[in-house]
């Protein structure tokens, strides 16, 4: 029995990714169509941030300029 080329199974592997990539790409579309919903996730510092909107909504004070200040603060720390 003769053995089948190289190039048959080189291309057989190709045609494979391409199957496996495209398969892939319609599982990520389905989830963005279960996920568009949910709103995004929050981090620390977004609930930190919105406490001290809350807090400036409530006594009137400078809370936001303090949120920017400890938001601006985190940013440096975690180099974003």
């Amino acid at each position: 029995m003769d053995s089948l080329p190289e190039e048959f199974f080189e291309e057989l592997n190709e045609l494979l990714k391409v199957e496996a990539l495209d398969e892939l790409e319609r599982d990520l579309e389905e989830v963005d169509v279960i996920t568009d919903h949910l709103s995004e996730p929050k981090c620390g510092m977004d609930e930190l941030v919105e406490k001290f909107q809350a807090l400036d909504y409530l006594v009137g004070s400078n809370a936001e300029e303090e949120s920017n200040y400890w938001e601006m603060k985190a940013e440096v720390h975690y180099n974003v």
